[in-house]
């Protein structure tokens, strides 16, 4: 992974924006975070583009009511070992009829057994997934050469086993971009998150759980309102909402104006139903989303499909050179 250097400024607008919604913070106490080993890296893989509490949690909750005894992630291996094929087992323990997401899951199962080998209770199998989540960087997602399972997978699956870090999702990503009124690369998204999140003294994890729930699910503190605080020169400028709202409204038409330069492309979805849920995967590429109707679950794959496509934006301003080389004479 190359690195990235993140401008202290944008560093400083992000904190910026955590102090305004540190009062909504709180550590996170879903059942998610108190599942057995087992349970988590089925979580982990099977949350990846899918509804979360339509999809993931029944699932995950009728895989721990019929198998209570598997706690350890070398049992869950043993289970899937007794199928035919980790597609069988996705379908026959998970209601899940996806051979690419069942196969991933055999690989992350596989690679977690490598790191608890030398455990052999759950209590230390809790405790060397914790040590090794803490000390895992997110660029070693990159050695694992897992097909589906990328950076957000790698960094969830850290957080689920105890690191206080981020998963840089469309989520994530969504809420720096706005934040710092420009595009921002996955990497680049959760680093910033990291330090703006030590500078302010919250816990990052906490901080991606209040950013993923107010973004899939819609929560809201109820005090909330859409009042925002202007820097007093901003203020003497725009001293109405009839000013204000005029000044947004031109900045959304530049927007739309560079939108309309992007070049369009045609791909293919296919669409399905799961619960109340419209999935939305497209096929020339391991992408999917969903939505509440087939029309946002497409809005949603193609908001995900142009974030895929981005170009990496630099933090720092390139640097141009001329510089010389040998060469062969023709």
């Amino acid at each position: 992974m190359k690195e990235i250097n993140i401008a202290e400024v944008d560093i400083l607008t992000v904190a910026d924006e955590l102090e305004q919604i540190s009062p909504n913070v709180k550590a996170p106490v879903d059942p998610e975070w108190s599942r057995s080993p087992a349970v988590k890296v089925i979580d982990c893989v099977l949350s990846l583009n899918r509804p979360y509490d339509t999809f993931v949690v029944p699932r995950l909750d009728t895989f721990a009511e019929r198998h209570p005894k598997i706690q350890r992630i070398t049992d869950l291996a043993e289970l899937i070992a007794n199928y035919p094929t980790p597609h069988a087992f996705v379908q026959q323990e998970l209601n899940y009829n996806h051979e690419a997401r069942a196969n991933t899951l055999a690989s992350v199962v596989e690679y977690v057994c490598t790191i608890v080998k030398r455990a052999q209770t759950v209590e230390e199998e809790k405790e060397t997934l914790k040590q090794w989540a803490i000390q895992a960087e997110p660029q070693e997602h990159l050695t694992l050469n897992i097909r589906g399972f990328a950076i957000a997978g790698f960094q969830y699956l850290r957080m689920l086993f105890g690191a206080d870090t981020t998963k840089p999702d469309i989520y994530i990503k969504r809420f720096i971009s706005e934040t710092l009124k420009r595009k921002v690369s996955t990497i680049e998204s959760l680093l910033l998150l990291e330090a703006a999140s030590e500078c302010t003294g919250l816990s990052v994890r906490a901080v991606d759980s209040f950013i993923w729930k107010r973004g899939a699910r819609g929560e809201q503190n109820a005090g909330e309102t859409n009042t925002v605080r202007l820097d007093p020169d901003i203020a003497a400028a725009f001293p109405t909402e009839e000013t204000v709202n005029e000044a947004l409204r031109s900045v959304l038409k530049e927007r739309d104006k560079e939108k309309s330069k992007m070049e369009t492309q045609t791909f293919t979805a296919s669409i399905w139903r799961e619960d109340n849920w419209f999935i939305a995967q497209c096929l020339e590429l391991d992408i999917a989303s969903q939505g509440e109707s087939e029309e946002s679950a497409l809005d949603n794959l193609a908001e995900a499909l142009e974030l895929y496509f981005e170009s990496p934006q630099p933090s720092l301003k390139p640097i141009i050179r001329k510089f010389e080389a040998k060469v062969s004479a023709a």
